[in-house]
């Protein structure tokens, strides 16, 4: 295997609101590409990653913070080894190249996460963090019980005391995969 330096492209852009004479950010947009070389990646190719990340804040008529809601998105592609289905042998077998190799291919994942946030002391703070992972195949989510189907679900919950300091953080994973071992 080759260990080599990953490098990312980043961008932000913030929307203001003036409330009560103060320039407040409603809306944070922040967007990371990998690059090769001088360019960022294109979508598929082995190695590409990009994210963005949406963060929208809520003001009442007081100019105080009452609430906020972050998404993100983003799809990562990865090289692993294929197999192939021997009907011979009825099992999933690793592929090999004609010089005896193993074949790779590039296996691509969608993820998706939500950020729920609580105003404690007049800060947003994120009380509950739900990420999720897919696995895609020509463009599209795999189904359950495909071969290669991977998902995976994790939620993370945080909690604060009353003045306003993280206390305790408790976090679960769930996940399903099909593959076929030799």
């Amino acid at each position: 295997f080759k260990k080599e330096d990953q490098t990312f492209d980043t961008a932000g852009v913030n929307t203001y609101a003036i409330i009560l004479g103060q320039a407040q950010v409603v809306k944070s947009v922040s967007e990371s590409w990998s690059m090769k070389g001088s360019k960022r990646q294109a979508e598929g190719d082995q190695g590409y990653s990009y994210s963005k990340t949406t963060t929208k804040y809520d003001f009442n008529e007081l100019g105080q913070l009452t609430g906020a809601t972050g998404t993100t998105a983003g799809r990562q592609t990865s090289e692993v080894l294929t197999s192939v289905y021997n009907s011979v042998t009825k099992k999933w077998e690793l592929e090999k190249n004609a010089d005896g190799t193993y074949k790779k291919e590039d296996q691509t994942f969608d993820t998706a996460g939500v950020n729920s946030y609580a105003i404690i002391l007049g800060q947003a703070q994120v009380v509950k963090s739900v990420s999720e992972s897919w696995s895609m195949k020509d463009g599209v989510r795999q189904k359950a019980g495909e071969h290669g189907y991977n998902y995976s679900k994790t939620t993370t919950n945080y909690r604060f005391n009353s003045a306003g300091q993280l206390t305790s953080a408790t976090g679960v994973t769930e996940g399903r995969q099909t593959s076929e071992v030799l």
